[in-house]
């Protein structure tokens, strides 16, 4: 585990185990309450969101929602109109890729539309950082828990390859300690632990 100055938010993939959900509800407060002072734009999904879709789709429906948030924030206001013009094929392809998870929600559909759509994620992820005039965005992604133990290595991956480029990092809370890793016949699936992420 990594001490930090307590006000201060790193510049790193990270994840934070407590033993209540009193204690994580904490932790994204205090959160919030340090992005100004850190120049960091927050964004946040609760995988409680999606924890009544079964089996791989709650990795898909947790992702959509993290990109979805960006969609919001990014929103050029209706009366701006040349900026509109200047980002309006970025966003079609932005709205295109979002769409397109909604519709097949399937871990496999998602890992192929990260891979092509990467250049269109990295630059809203840009475009969010340079419109709040932060230093960098971090997803935060709270009650874990909730994603079954099998799929939760798979949405840790998907979570570093989503970021990874970008000025941007993932944080996982968890009440419980997560599986963020795994190994078997078929290679290696999720994230380990101070090499793609630290503990805080």
């Amino acid at each position: 585990m990594t001490d930090y100055p307590a006000r201060y938010i790193p510049r790193q993939n990270t994840v934070f185990v407590c033993d209540a959900y009193e204690k994580a509800a904490s932790h994204i407060r205090e959160l919030q309450d340090l992005a100004t002072i850190n120049e960091v734009s927050i964004v946040l999904t609760s995988c409680l969101e999606c924890r009544e879709i079964a089996g791989e789709a709650i990795v898909v429906c947790i992702v959509r929602r993290l990109l979805e948030t960006v969609r919001s924030r990014n929103k050029i206001k209706w009366f701006r109109f040349i900026t509109r013009i200047k980002y309006w094929q970025m966003n079609k392809e932005f709205n295109g890729l979002i769409n397109s998870l909604e519709e097949w929600p399937t871990v496999e559909h998602l890992e192929t539309t990260l891979a092509s759509g990467h250049r269109i994620i990295k630059a809203q992820i840009n475009r969010l950082v340079s419109k709040e005039r932060t230093k960098f965005a971090l997803f935060v992604i709270n009650n874990f828990e909730h994603v079954d133990k099998a799929k939760q290595p798979v949405l840790a991956g998907i979570l570093h390859r989503l970021v990874k480029g970008s000025p941007a990092y993932f944080r996982i809370v968890s009440v419980g300690a997560p599986h963020l890793f795994r190994k078997d016949d078929f290679g290696e699936v999720g994230v380990q632990l101070n090499h793609d992420y630290i503990m805080i």
